[in-house]
């Protein structure tokens, strides 16, 4: 994440694909956007610091209780299962950490898991395998360069109504395979193995995920699924030309609201 410092005293972050934030020295004042997650962020990593302004004494002196004035330019659709509140968060955990430099690198991922399960890995970035609720990250390299089309309908998923509808357990799936195939970069191998406990539920709430990920699919995608949960999917493509074209054709949809070339690297 590259960091450049104004001449007045400014650090300014750039998460590439997920957001921007800008955070300026301002004591106790902060603005946000509609994103719940930055704002507990923010609160989160002032707690720590037992920060009067914002609450009582939480989890030990951590960070102080500076405030900030923060603005995050959001870059990725909401209700899309892509991460974009999380990376939100993260964001401003780290320019928390950039602007003020109190913080240790264990105690900052502490703060991430409070602010839910996938920020840790947002803070992290990069491949990695994610256990216990996310918190325990196992980092690889990806083999070869992915190339992906993510597609959105308009409409997104309720959280709440999706997880009502879940039946457990669910079928594991073949994680070894998947990661083997990840950091052999054998695309052909990834595709069958792409899946989400998830889509079979949120397809039934918003057909429309259905039907984008069975138009990727006939589009010539090695496999296709939906993100986290939901409403996005993607498409799992051998070259960018393929990837690109079918893209182009997806985002004529009616379904499609959002559509765009991804790349792994």
């Amino acid at each position: 994440t590259p960091v450049t410092t104004a001449t007045r005293p400014s650090v300014c972050i750039r998460a590439p694909r997920r957001c921007s934030s800008s955070v300026k020295r301002k004591r106790f004042w902060n603005t946000f956007s509609t994103n719940t997650l930055v704002p507990f962020a923010f609160r989160q990593a002032a707690k720590s610091s037992g920060c009067a302004s914002v609450g009582k004494p939480g989890y030990g002196p951590v960070m102080t209780g500076r405030g900030a004035r923060i603005h995050v330019y959001k870059r990725i659709p909401a209700e899309a299962g892509l991460g974009g509140g999380s990376a939100d968060a993260a964001a401003v955990l780290r320019a928390m950490q950039r602007l003020y430099g109190e913080a240790e690198e264990r105690d900052l991922y502490d703060i991430a898991l409070r602010v839910g399960a996938d920020v840790p890995f947002c803070l992290q970035g990069g491949l990695c395998r994610a256990q216990g609720v996310g918190e325990v990250l196992t980092p690889f390299r990806l083999g070869a360069p992915l190339h992906l089309v993510l597609a959105k309908p308009a409409a997104g998923v309720s959280t709440r109504a999706l997880f009502e509808r879940l039946n457990l357990p669910q079928p594991l799936p073949d994680t070894a395979r998947a990661m083997a195939a990840l950091s052999g970069g054998d695309v052909r191998a990834l595709g069958p193995l792409l899946c989400n406990a998830l889509q079979a539920e949120a397809e039934a709430l918003v057909p429309e995920i259905g039907t984008l990920r069975q138009r990727l699919l006939a589009l010539g995608a090695l496999g296709a699924s939906m993100t986290g949960s939901g409403s996005a999917v993607f498409g799992l493509f051998e070259t960018p030309e393929a990837a690109a074209a079918a893209c182009a054709a997806i985002a004529e949809e009616p379904a499609c609201a959002f559509a765009r070339v991804a790349t792994g690297a």
